[in-house]
């Protein structure tokens, strides 16, 4: 089959064919797992006859306009790829979270700095 010119995950759009290394048809893409603003590509989700499977970036072989190619070897070897998870909940800590608005140690650094200042050290 001409599955097209060569592509990248950027392109690759739902429903385009997933086959084995040995040509058969495994199902279709689902979904492309990205992080576009980082160009990070975690990988695809296919829809199969065994329902929804997880195909890691490490997996696919190439991609092309109507095609994308595994690594593995076979439509029953397809099936024995992970169903999708949900991804572990990530957490950013900002200057504002481990900052102390208020307490000992404000008062502390205030009063440091006026003496720097009054003493001239600073």
């Amino acid at each position: 089959m001409d599955e097209g010119s060569p592509t990248s995950w950027e392109a690759l759009q739902p429903g385009t064919a997933v086959f084995a290394s040995d040509g058969s048809l495994v199902g279709k893409v689902k979904e492309v797992l990205a992080v576009p603003e980082d160009d990070i590509f975690e990988g695809v989700i296919i829809d199969t006859a065994h329902g929804d499977r997880f195909a890691d970036w490490e997996l696919i072989a190439s991609m092309h306009e109507r095609g994308v190619d595994l690594k593995i070897d076979g439509a029953a070897a397809a099936a024995n790829l992970p169903e999708p998870k949900p991804a572990p909940a990530s957490m950013e800590v900002g200057v504002d979270d481990v900052s102390q608005p208020t307490g000992a140690y404000k008062t502390e650094t205030w009063l440091s700095r006026i003496w720097a200042r009054v003493s001239g050290k600073y």
